[in-house]
């Protein structure tokens, strides 16, 4: 199988996992879930929740923000078959 037939594989999925429209749409739901809540932790406002969230745990806010490039990057991940599995 060729590298790029394989990348393709991983990316979208086997012919099977593409007909599978459940999966497709618990996958575009947990993912979209992931970078909506990742979304609001960058945020810099002093009076939002995940801000004042960080501040009681006393890390800083370099963790808030870590934290929310890690959702997001794992809700990207959701949206594709190879690496949900």
């Amino acid at each position: 199988m060729s590298l790029l037939r394989r990348a393709g594989t991983m990316i979208v999925g086997s012919p099977r996992e593409r007909r599978d429209i459940a999966g497709w749409l618990l996958r575009f739901g947990m993912g979209g879930l992931f970078i909506l809540i990742s979304l609001g932790k960058f945020n810099s406002d002093a009076h939002g929740m995940w801000y004042q969230v960080f501040a009681k745990i006393g890390i800083g806010p370099w963790f808030r923000i870590t934290t929310g490039v890690i959702q997001f990057s794992g809700g990207i991940l959701f949206l594709f078959p190879a690496p949900a599995a």
